[in-house]
Order: C-alpha cells, then structure tokens, then sequence
C-alpha cells in the first residue's frame, strides 16, 4: 500500500513573455502529470500552475519571483485516511514561491541568494506542513 516506486509522466507547457514599461521577462505554464505507484496509496493525477517574472533590479543584480500551485488527487482510498484507514482518497494542494536574487562577481560566475516558501494542505492532516528554506550559492558558466 505505501511503497513509493512508480512510473510517471509528465507533459506541460510554458509560455515567456516581455513586460512592457518593467522591462522584466514572466514565464507562466501549466503541466500535468500521472503516477503510478506499485503501492495503492500514491496512485495520482496532477495538475500544476505557475507564474514567474524576473528583471534586473540594480546594476547587474537580478531578481526572480515564482508561485505555484499544485493539485494532487489520488485514485485510491489512502491506508492513513479516517479513524481505522482508508476512508476516503487523498487530495493535496500544494502553494509554493520562491524570491531568487543573483549577483555576477566574475565573468562567468554568479552568486545567488535564494528563499522558498511551500505550504502542503491535504485533507489528510499527517501530510499538512509549512517549509521554508533559504540557500545560497555559486553558479559557474563555462
């Protein structure tokens, strides 16, 4: 029932766009995707929108923001659902944003600060959290 071990696929489409008078570049998509897990319990449909815009802010310092919203609903009454167990299917929706900025300190070499924030509301209460994460690190162009 709960072994993880699946096929998937998945299919989506982007579309980038300018913003006039921003002078900024947006992104927004949407993708789907289907699992099939050898267990019961993470057999899926997803569905993903998202939206994305980034520009230069100050010298050569670039900022990026992306928001998603994801919807998984299951196939399959989930083994952890109800008092005594599968008593109805999970359904999760996932939001998530990220704030990205990156600074060139050498030709070909960037340095990026990044956060992201996601939270996971099922309708299982064990799968429910808030994440946030702050990272940074260094990107090489060669």
């Amino acid at each position: 029932v709960r072994d993880r071990d699946s096929i998937g696929h998945r299919i989506g489409l982007t579309l980038y766009f300018a913003v006039p008078g921003l002078e900024a570049q947006g992104r927004a998509g949407y993708a789907y995707a289907r699992n099939n897990a050898d267990g019961a319990d993470f057999d899926l449909d997803s569905h993903s929108v998202f939206v994305g815009l980034s520009r230069t802010l100050w010298r050569d310092v670039a900022g990026e923001v992306v928001y998603s919203r994801t919807f998984d609903r299951y196939d399959n009454n989930n083994s952890l659902a109800g008092g005594t167990g599968f008593g109805f299917a999970r359904n999760d929706d996932t939001d998530r944003v990220t704030v990205r900025l990156t600074w060139p300190i050498l030709d070909g070499v960037s340095i990026y600060g990044r956060y992201d924030y996601t939270r996971h509301d099922s309708n299982i209460n064990f799968f429910n959290y808030q994440q946030h994460a702050a990272s940074a690190g260094l990107i090489a162009r060669f």
